[in-house]
């Protein structure tokens, strides 16, 4: 049984061609939204798995900014002018 709590923020980045990851990560967001957890999912459709944060021609590699973003704007890091 998964337990959640509103004391555990998720931030959820995964990619569709990684098997079924995204469907995985939508059923969570799903889970998620029913106990008020605070979250953010992003499904890119390319990456693979193990995309890391290292350059590539793939979207997905730009992950840890929205992640960053989303921290900011959630009240989680201070912000920048």
């Amino acid at each position: 049984m998964l337990m959640l709590s509103k004391n555990t923020p998720t931030f959820l980045a995964v990619t569709q061609d990684d098997r079924m990851r995204g469907v995985h990560a939508a059923l969570m967001l799903v889970e998620l939204e029913k106990v008020k957890v605070p979250c953010e999912l992003h499904v890119y459709s390319r990456g693979g798995h193990g995309y890391g944060i290292r350059p590539s021609k793939d979207p997905v590699s730009s992950w840890h900014k929205r992640c960053e973003e989303w921290m900011r704007v959630s009240g989680f890091l201070d912000v920048r002018p």
